[in-house]
This record gives structure tokens, sequence and C-alpha cells, in this order.
């Protein structure tokens, strides 16, 4: 099961890399140089706020979820 997983995981990873770089060249052909450098500007400062908005889920749901089983025994 756990290479199935890893297989799953690979591929998908792979199939995201390459629809990005397809939409990439999609959207620099579309809005030309001087649009794709506001973009590319904005966008890393999207991803950055998105990083930070969900820095904490992960260990919050971590956190709540072994709560929860600790309680129930």
């Amino acid at each position: 099961m756990f290479i199935f997983n890893t297989l799953v995981i690979m591929f998908s990873s792979l199939l995201f890399r390459i629809v990005g770089m397809i939409f990439g060249v999609y959207v620099s052909n579309k809005i030309g140089e001087e649009a794709l450098g506001v973009f590319q500007l904005v966008m890393s400062v999207y991803i950055f706020g998105i990083t930070l908005a969900t820095s904490g889920l992960n260990l919050a749901s971590t956190r709540i979820v072994s709560e929860e089983l600790a309680n129930r025994k």
C-alpha cells in the first residue's frame, strides 16, 4: 500500500507540474512581457499570503484529532 500511495503522489505531482508549465506558457503568450512581470509579482505575494494563512492548519488538525483519540480511551 505504501508503494502505491508513493506512486500516486509522484504521478500527481508530475502532472501538476506539467499543467503548471503549460499554463505559464499560455499566460505568457496571452498577456505579454510587462503584464507577465506584474502577474509574477502579484502571484508571489498571493502565495506568501496563502502560506501564512494555512501554515497552522496541519498542526492544528493533527493536535485536535490526537486529543479526541486520547479522550476516547
